[in-house]
């Protein structure tokens, strides 16, 4: 890198730098080339495979699919605001679903799937819809109530920080995040009750 930057290029190019590194050494580095890279004020290009390495390290993605740009922007609105399915479940993994898109008397719109109900504000027509949501977005409560989804936990996997819980919603299969804090609360076999706010549920029509 120091080869590099000393001929002052217009653009820096790093082709997967830290690949070879472990883990531990991975984190500090990529907080090492980010100041450098915001000292030298050079516009870099960083590829990577790696999807936490692609949020952490930059300040606009470009999303490649079969050599297109399927989306480019801010770290934020790729991983919140993904504009295809493709999207949605590259960068971060999201629950994708099929259900039918509804638009109720009081005009909020509702996906129906098999045995859920999600509220959403997409600008979709109604009518069949695949729906992609993220497992850290579910509020976890204990009491149903109507914005609501009966949640059976089939198995939780500690991860570190967070565990995940596998289990199905409806006819369909599930995986939700919740903080390793409160792992203890749930165990397999019981039931708990999902809500999630409309701005998270995406909804694309298929092709």
């Amino acid at each position: 890198m120091a080869r590099a930057l000393v001929v002052k290029p217009d653009i820096l190019l790093l082709d997967e730098p830290l690949s070879a590194l472990d883990r531990k050494i991975r984190g500090e580095m990529q907080v090492e080339i980010r100041n450098i890279q915001h000292k030298v004020g050079i516009t870099t290009i960083f590829v990577t495979h790696d999807q936490e390495e692609a949020l952490t390290m930059s300040d606009k993605i470009i999303l490649m699919n079969g050599g297109k740009i399927e989306q480019a922007g801010e770290p934020w609105n790729i991983y919140n605001r993904p504009v295809s399915v493709f999207a949605s479940d590259f960068l971060g993994k999201a629950n994708l679903l099929k259900g039918m898109l509804k638009t109720m008397p009081d005009g909020q719109k509702v996906v129906l799937g098999r045995g859920w109900r999600f509220p959403t504000n997409t600008k979709e027509e109604d009518g069949e819809v695949q729906v992609a949501v993220r497992g850290e977005q579910f509020g976890i409560c204990r009491e149903n109530n109507k914005d609501a989804a009966a949640f059976l936990i089939r198995q939780k996997i500690f991860v570190g920080t967070t565990c995940r819980l596998l289990g199905s919603i409806g006819e369909d299969m599930l995986e939700v995040s919740a903080i390793s804090a409160e792992m203890e609360r749930f165990v397999p076999g019981e039931t708990i009750y999902l809500t999630i706010e409309p701005d998270n549920v995406l909804c694309y029509k298929e092709d």
